[in-house]
């Protein structure tokens, strides 16, 4: 539908209803491939997972999509989103493969009622024993609805990035994150998730900080070095995090709410971002390098789990 759009209309339709269709199976997915890694390597077998299912491909597509842009203009975007379209009907077909990881004694009919009464609990339950996590989380939508969207138009039309650069930028991470992480993930399940995590947000803030004063693509390259160091020692240990705290029989609704939660922050934080964007380009960007500088003080507070889920 995206590829055959006409205007940016048909084209928000259809993007709303592939995050509609996403968010419906995307709670189970996350929740089999947590009680799926082994209880002593989560961080690893994240890196790994994200490792096969991503970073490798992307680094070629990212330079593909770039090339298809850049020597096709729209045409090349079109076809990029019908070999998408391809991937996700063969994406479905694996996954049907999968086995269930939840041992679920009775099958329950659950009314509309009873699902939120549900979340209710859950909500409650998470603000004594997961609110800093929420928090970030919170934070996280905040900095994508902010600068996300402005991103690419900063590199494309103030800093003068090529989209080949562009997507050059796409493949540089994807290259450096996979071994980065595998190594991030070791050192988390070996020596504690939170140490190597607080280090992360004055990388990300040095990481804006060059990028809304670069003026070459060098420039912008090392801010993107430093952005995905910083990516590839918090990942690993935050989605650890997540698994080792929350039960096996409550991870699909938590990451449901974890979704909401990131999804409505970073709704109301893309207006936002508009705002200030058409103030001043940098404003975005100022304003993420704030909230980075502000996660630190919450990952002094956070602490490891003395027993971990299994």
């Amino acid at each position: 539908m995206r590829a055959l759009s006409k205007d940016w209309r048909s084209y928000f339709l259809a993007t709303a209803l592939t995050v509609a269709v996403g968010n419906m199976y995307n709670p189970a997915l996350a929740a089999i491939y947590q009680d799926s890694l082994p209880l002593d390597s989560r961080a690893f077998g994240s890196s790994v997972i994200n490792g096969i299912s991503w970073a490798i491909p992307s680094t070629i597509s990212s330079l593909l999509g770039g090339y298809l842009y850049e020597r096709y203009g729209l045409s090349g975007l079109r076809a990029a989103l019908v070999v998408n379209a391809l991937v996700y009907f063969v994406n479905g077909a694996l996954r049907s493969r999968m086995v269930e990881t939840l041992q679920v004694k009775k099958t329950q009919e659950m009314s509309f009622r009873e699902t939120i009464s549900s979340l209710r609990r859950i909500f409650s339950w998470a603000y004594g024993s997961v609110r800093v996590l929420l928090t970030l989380d919170i934070l996280f939508g905040v900095i994508t609805g902010i600068s996300r969207a402005f991103r690419l138009l900063y590199a494309l039309y103030v800093i003068g990035v090529s989209r080949v650069e562009w997507g050059m930028l796409g493949g540089v991470y994807n290259m450096l994150y996979l071994p980065l992480s595998l190594y991030a993930g070791m050192m988390s399940d070996r020596k504690g998730r939170v140490r190597q995590m607080r280090l992360t947000p004055i990388l990300w803030a040095i990481s804006n900080l060059l990028f809304v004063t670069a003026n070459d693509f060098e420039m912008v390259l090392l801010s993107w070095i430093l952005g995905v160091i910083g990516d590839a020692f918090w990942r690993p240990g935050f989605s650890a995090m997540w698994i080792d705290i929350i039960p096996r029989k409550r991870r699909a609704r938590i990451f449901s709410i974890r979704t909401i939660v990131g999804g409505v922050s970073s709704s109301i934080s893309y207006s936002i971002g508009g705002f200030l964007y058409a103030k001043n380009e940098v404003f975005p960007f100022i304003v993420v390098i704030l909230i980075q500088f502000l996660m630190i003080p919450l990952l002094l507070y956070l602490k490891e789990p003395e027993t971990r889920e299994i």
